[in-house]
Protein backbone atom coordinates (compact mmCIF):
# COMPACT_ATOMS: atom_id res chain seq x y z
CA UNK A 1 0.00 0.00 0.00
CA UNK A 2 2.70 2.72 0.89
CA UNK A 3 5.09 1.67 -2.41
CA UNK A 4 1.26 2.03 -4.32
CA UNK A 5 0.67 5.27 -2.82
CA UNK A 6 4.33 6.83 -3.22
CA UNK A 7 4.55 5.87 -6.98
CA UNK A 8 1.31 7.03 -7.63
CA UNK A 9 2.09 10.39 -5.73
CA UNK A 10 -1.21 9.73 -3.45
CA UNK A 11 -0.68 11.98 -0.64
CA UNK A 12 0.57 9.81 2.56
CA UNK A 13 -0.76 11.07 6.05
CA UNK A 14 1.49 9.91 8.96
CA UNK A 15 -0.07 8.83 12.51
CA UNK A 16 2.18 8.02 15.01
CA UNK A 17 0.62 5.83 17.86
CA UNK A 18 2.18 6.06 21.35
CA UNK A 19 6.21 8.14 19.78
CA UNK A 20 6.14 5.25 17.03
CA UNK A 21 8.09 6.63 14.31
CA UNK A 22 9.20 5.90 10.52
CA UNK A 23 12.04 3.44 10.43
CA UNK A 24 15.64 4.93 10.36
CA UNK A 25 17.89 5.57 7.48
CA UNK A 26 19.89 2.23 8.60
CA UNK A 27 16.23 0.06 9.00
CA UNK A 28 15.20 1.02 5.28
CA UNK A 29 18.80 0.21 4.17
CA UNK A 30 18.27 -3.49 5.53
CA UNK A 31 14.78 -3.81 4.68
CA UNK A 32 15.22 -6.38 2.41
CA UNK A 33 16.34 -8.43 5.66
CA UNK A 34 13.05 -8.55 7.17
CA UNK A 35 11.25 -10.66 4.64
CA UNK A 36 11.71 -14.16 3.07
CA UNK A 37 12.48 -14.69 -0.07
CA UNK A 38 8.37 -16.17 -0.89
CA UNK A 39 7.22 -12.53 1.01
CA UNK A 40 9.95 -10.89 -1.62
CA UNK A 41 8.47 -13.18 -4.36
CA UNK A 42 4.67 -11.65 -3.43
CA UNK A 43 5.99 -8.32 -4.18
CA UNK A 44 7.29 -8.76 -7.15
CA UNK A 45 3.96 -10.34 -8.39
CA UNK A 46 2.41 -6.93 -7.52
CA UNK A 47 5.60 -5.32 -9.47
CA UNK A 48 6.90 -4.38 -6.81
CA UNK A 49 10.53 -4.34 -5.76
CA UNK A 50 12.86 -3.82 -2.61
CA UNK A 51 14.33 -0.55 -3.81
CA UNK A 52 10.86 0.89 -4.59
CA UNK A 53 10.23 -0.66 -1.04
CA UNK A 54 13.21 1.45 0.21
CA UNK A 55 12.28 4.57 -1.55
CA UNK A 56 8.65 4.78 -0.26
CA UNK A 57 10.12 4.35 3.06
CA UNK A 58 12.52 6.91 2.74
CA UNK A 59 9.88 9.67 1.20
CA UNK A 60 8.14 8.01 4.75
CA UNK A 61 11.09 10.20 6.87
CA UNK A 62 10.57 13.14 5.15
CA UNK A 63 6.62 13.97 6.03
CA UNK A 64 4.68 15.57 9.00
CA UNK A 65 3.81 13.53 11.90
CA UNK A 66 0.64 13.56 13.79
CA UNK A 67 1.52 12.24 17.57
CA UNK A 68 -1.46 9.71 19.12
CA UNK A 69 -0.98 8.72 23.03
CA UNK A 70 -3.59 5.47 23.04
CA UNK A 71 -4.14 6.33 26.80
CA UNK A 72 -4.45 10.32 26.78
CA UNK A 73 -7.52 11.43 27.59
CA UNK A 74 -10.75 11.56 24.81
CA UNK A 75 -9.98 15.51 24.60
CA UNK A 76 -6.26 14.91 23.41
CA UNK A 77 -7.41 12.45 21.08
CA UNK A 78 -9.81 13.57 19.73
CA UNK A 79 -7.71 16.92 19.32
CA UNK A 80 -5.12 14.53 17.31
CA UNK A 81 -7.67 13.36 15.38
CA UNK A 82 -8.24 16.94 14.22
CA UNK A 83 -4.95 17.16 13.09
CA UNK A 84 -4.94 14.15 11.37
CA UNK A 85 -8.15 15.84 9.44
CA UNK A 86 -6.10 18.90 8.67
CA UNK A 87 -3.41 16.86 7.25
CA UNK A 88 -5.59 15.14 4.90
CA UNK A 89 -7.00 18.00 3.66
CA UNK A 90 -10.78 17.13 5.28
CA UNK A 91 -12.95 19.82 6.80
CA UNK A 92 -13.07 19.51 10.39
CA UNK A 93 -16.20 22.14 10.67
CA UNK A 94 -18.45 19.79 11.82
CA UNK A 95 -16.82 17.60 13.94
CA UNK A 96 -15.61 20.44 15.77
CA UNK A 97 -19.17 21.28 16.41
CA UNK A 98 -20.36 17.74 17.98
CA UNK A 99 -16.90 16.64 19.63
CA UNK A 100 -18.09 14.08 22.24
CA UNK A 101 -15.53 14.69 24.89
CA UNK A 102 -16.81 16.90 27.99
CA UNK A 103 -16.25 17.93 31.64
CA UNK A 104 -16.74 15.04 33.28
CA UNK A 105 -16.78 16.19 37.13
CA UNK A 106 -20.62 14.95 37.03
CA UNK A 107 -20.59 11.99 34.71
CA UNK A 108 -23.82 9.70 35.59
CA UNK A 109 -22.28 7.14 33.60
CA UNK A 110 -19.02 5.62 34.53
CA UNK A 111 -17.06 3.20 32.38
CA UNK A 112 -14.19 1.11 32.81
CA UNK A 113 -12.72 -2.19 31.73
CA UNK A 114 -9.29 -3.26 31.84
CA UNK A 115 -7.65 0.18 30.92
CA UNK A 116 -4.35 -0.78 31.08
CA UNK A 117 -4.56 -2.29 27.84
CA UNK A 118 -4.58 0.19 24.15
CA UNK A 119 -7.17 -1.89 22.31
CA UNK A 120 -9.54 -2.32 25.83
CA UNK A 121 -9.35 1.23 26.76
CA UNK A 122 -10.62 2.63 23.21
CA UNK A 123 -13.42 0.17 23.51
CA UNK A 124 -13.99 1.74 26.18
CA UNK A 125 -13.70 5.36 24.83
CA UNK A 126 -15.18 4.51 21.88
CA UNK A 127 -18.58 3.34 24.04
CA UNK A 128 -18.46 6.34 26.41
CA UNK A 129 -19.07 8.31 23.08
CA UNK A 130 -21.70 6.28 21.76
CA UNK A 131 -23.56 5.84 24.71
CA UNK A 132 -23.52 9.74 25.63
CA UNK A 133 -24.78 9.96 22.36
CA UNK A 134 -27.87 7.74 22.67
CA UNK A 135 -28.60 9.03 26.38
CA UNK A 136 -27.41 12.44 26.12
CA UNK A 137 -26.06 12.23 30.02
CA UNK A 138 -22.97 12.50 30.60
CA UNK A 139 -20.40 9.60 30.62
CA UNK A 140 -16.89 8.95 31.98
CA UNK A 141 -14.02 6.60 31.07
CA UNK A 142 -12.50 5.89 34.98
CA UNK A 143 -8.74 3.99 35.20
CA UNK A 144 -8.04 4.58 38.80
CA UNK A 145 -9.30 4.88 42.36
CA UNK A 146 -8.54 8.66 42.70
CA UNK A 147 -11.19 8.81 39.55
CA UNK A 148 -13.91 6.71 40.87
CA UNK A 149 -13.55 8.14 44.58
CA UNK A 150 -14.23 12.14 42.50
CA UNK A 151 -17.54 10.75 40.75
CA UNK A 152 -18.64 7.95 43.10
CA UNK A 153 -21.44 10.64 44.53
CA UNK A 154 -23.12 11.74 41.41
CA UNK A 155 -22.72 8.25 39.62
CA UNK A 156 -25.85 5.57 39.04
CA UNK A 157 -24.10 2.88 36.94
CA UNK A 158 -20.84 1.60 36.35
CA UNK A 159 -20.38 -0.14 33.18
CA UNK A 160 -18.14 -2.67 32.95
CA UNK A 161 -16.32 -3.79 29.60
CA UNK A 162 -15.39 -7.55 29.45
CA UNK A 163 -11.94 -8.66 27.78
CA UNK A 164 -9.49 -11.27 28.03
CA UNK A 165 -7.20 -11.30 31.59
CA UNK A 166 -9.71 -8.62 33.07
CA UNK A 167 -10.05 -10.39 36.09
CA UNK A 168 -6.26 -10.87 36.61
CA UNK A 169 -5.84 -7.03 36.67
CA UNK A 170 -4.50 -5.35 39.56
CA UNK A 171 -5.72 -2.28 39.01
CA UNK A 172 -9.36 -3.46 37.74
CA UNK A 173 -9.82 -4.77 40.65
CA UNK A 174 -9.02 -2.29 42.81
CA UNK A 175 -11.25 -0.23 40.89
CA UNK A 176 -14.02 -2.34 41.13
CA UNK A 177 -14.02 -2.88 44.96
CA UNK A 178 -13.66 1.25 45.42
CA UNK A 179 -16.89 0.99 43.34
CA UNK A 180 -18.88 -1.41 45.40
CA UNK A 181 -17.20 -0.82 48.74
CA UNK A 182 -17.35 3.24 48.37
CA UNK A 183 -21.22 3.04 47.97
CA UNK A 184 -23.17 0.33 50.45
CA UNK A 185 -25.96 2.18 51.49
CA UNK A 186 -26.73 3.01 47.90
CA UNK A 187 -24.85 0.42 45.43
CA UNK A 188 -23.71 1.59 42.23
CA UNK A 189 -25.59 -0.37 39.65
CA UNK A 190 -23.19 -2.29 37.03
CA UNK A 191 -24.01 -3.23 33.77
CA UNK A 192 -21.98 -5.54 31.87
CA UNK A 193 -20.93 -5.99 28.47
CA UNK A 194 -18.64 -8.02 26.81
CA UNK A 195 -15.99 -6.61 24.50
CA UNK A 196 -14.17 -9.56 23.61
CA UNK A 197 -14.91 -12.82 22.31
CA UNK A 198 -11.64 -14.39 24.01
CA UNK A 199 -13.28 -13.39 27.09
CA UNK A 200 -14.00 -16.49 29.33
CA UNK A 201 -16.16 -17.09 32.95
CA UNK A 202 -13.83 -18.25 35.32
CA UNK A 203 -14.21 -21.88 36.55
CA UNK A 204 -15.12 -22.21 40.47
CA UNK A 205 -11.66 -22.78 41.24
CA UNK A 206 -10.18 -19.28 40.22
CA UNK A 207 -12.48 -18.18 42.91
CA UNK A 208 -11.59 -20.49 45.52
CA UNK A 209 -7.86 -19.07 45.07
CA UNK A 210 -8.97 -15.88 44.63
CA UNK A 211 -10.36 -15.87 48.32
CA UNK A 212 -7.02 -17.74 49.38
CA UNK A 213 -4.63 -16.16 48.16
CA UNK A 214 -5.96 -12.33 46.89
CA UNK A 215 -4.93 -10.97 43.63
CA UNK A 216 -1.33 -9.56 42.71
CA UNK A 217 1.34 -7.55 45.41
CA UNK A 218 -1.87 -5.01 46.34
CA UNK A 219 -4.25 -7.06 47.11
CA UNK A 220 -3.35 -9.76 49.29
CA UNK A 221 -5.21 -12.49 51.17
CA UNK A 222 -6.56 -10.24 53.48
CA UNK A 223 -8.82 -8.65 50.57
CA UNK A 224 -9.43 -12.35 49.13
CA UNK A 225 -12.67 -13.04 50.17
CA UNK A 226 -13.77 -8.94 49.18
CA UNK A 227 -12.49 -9.42 45.70
CA UNK A 228 -14.36 -13.07 45.06
CA UNK A 229 -17.42 -11.46 46.76
CA UNK A 230 -17.32 -8.57 44.33
CA UNK A 231 -16.74 -10.32 41.21
CA UNK A 232 -19.10 -12.70 41.80
CA UNK A 233 -21.66 -9.99 41.97
CA UNK A 234 -19.70 -8.87 38.89
CA UNK A 235 -20.50 -11.96 36.97
CA UNK A 236 -23.98 -12.67 37.93
CA UNK A 237 -25.05 -9.45 35.70
CA UNK A 238 -25.70 -11.01 32.13
CA UNK A 239 -23.51 -9.35 29.79
CA UNK A 240 -24.79 -7.67 26.96
CA UNK A 241 -22.68 -7.98 23.68
CA UNK A 242 -20.66 -5.73 21.76
CA UNK A 243 -18.51 -6.05 18.79
CA UNK A 244 -15.82 -2.99 19.09
CA UNK A 245 -15.03 -3.95 15.53
CA UNK A 246 -18.29 -4.31 14.66
CA UNK A 247 -20.30 -1.89 11.48
CA UNK A 248 -21.30 1.23 13.04
CA UNK A 249 -25.21 0.27 12.41
CA UNK A 250 -24.18 -3.10 14.73
CA UNK A 251 -22.77 -0.61 17.33
CA UNK A 252 -25.38 1.44 17.55
CA UNK A 253 -27.92 -0.84 18.02
CA UNK A 254 -26.01 -2.56 20.51
CA UNK A 255 -25.25 0.02 22.48
CA UNK A 256 -28.83 0.73 22.50
CA UNK A 257 -29.70 -2.79 23.99
CA UNK A 258 -27.09 -1.23 26.79
CA UNK A 259 -28.76 1.70 27.67
CA UNK A 260 -32.08 0.12 28.17
CA UNK A 261 -30.20 -1.37 31.23
CA UNK A 262 -29.92 2.62 32.50
CA UNK A 263 -33.23 2.79 34.20
CA UNK A 264 -32.85 6.43 36.05
CA UNK A 265 -31.09 8.09 33.99
CA UNK A 266 -33.61 11.37 33.76
CA UNK A 267 -33.08 12.15 37.89
CA UNK A 268 -28.97 11.68 37.10
CA UNK A 269 -29.46 14.30 33.88
CA UNK A 270 -30.59 16.48 36.03
CA UNK A 271 -27.28 16.45 38.46
CA UNK A 272 -29.16 16.85 41.34
CA UNK A 273 -29.56 13.13 42.35
CA UNK A 274 -26.42 12.63 45.20
CA UNK A 275 -25.16 8.77 46.60
CA UNK A 276 -23.77 8.27 50.06
CA UNK A 277 -20.73 7.58 49.36
CA UNK A 278 -18.68 5.72 51.92
CA UNK A 279 -14.82 6.03 52.62
CA UNK A 280 -12.32 3.42 51.21
CA UNK A 281 -11.06 3.45 55.19
CA UNK A 282 -14.58 3.10 56.42
CA UNK A 283 -14.74 0.22 53.76
CA UNK A 284 -11.99 -1.33 54.70
CA UNK A 285 -12.47 -1.35 58.50
CA UNK A 286 -15.83 -2.39 58.75
CA UNK A 287 -14.52 -5.09 56.14
CA UNK A 288 -11.35 -5.94 58.95
CA UNK A 289 -14.37 -6.21 61.92
CA UNK A 290 -15.93 -9.06 60.25
CA UNK A 291 -13.95 -10.68 57.44
CA UNK A 292 -16.10 -13.85 57.88
CA UNK A 293 -19.08 -12.54 56.63
CA UNK A 294 -18.07 -12.16 53.18
CA UNK A 295 -16.82 -15.80 53.16
CA UNK A 296 -20.20 -17.13 54.75
CA UNK A 297 -21.88 -15.00 51.80
CA UNK A 298 -19.93 -16.99 49.05
CA UNK A 299 -20.30 -20.05 50.14
CA UNK A 300 -24.22 -19.58 50.46
CA UNK A 301 -24.25 -18.61 46.74
CA UNK A 302 -21.93 -21.66 45.42
CA UNK A 303 -24.72 -23.82 47.09
CA UNK A 304 -27.73 -22.41 45.86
Amino acid sequence: EIVSAHRNNIPIVLLSCDKCGPLDKLAVENIQDVWTSEQKNTLLQYHITMDMVKDAYSYLQTLPVVSLQRYASMEDQESAVLDLMKQSKISTKAFSKNRMSVSTERASILITGAVLNAEAYSTCLNLSMLVQQTTRVEAKVVRDVGQVKEALAVAGYLVVVLSKELLKDESFAKLLLACVEGRVEEPIEIVTVNGDTSFEFPPLEFFKDLEEKGLGSDLGPRYGPRLAKAYRSLLSVLALPLSPHGSEALLAEQVREVCRRFRTLEDLAKGTKMFQVETLDEAEEAAEVNPASAVVEVVLEEEF
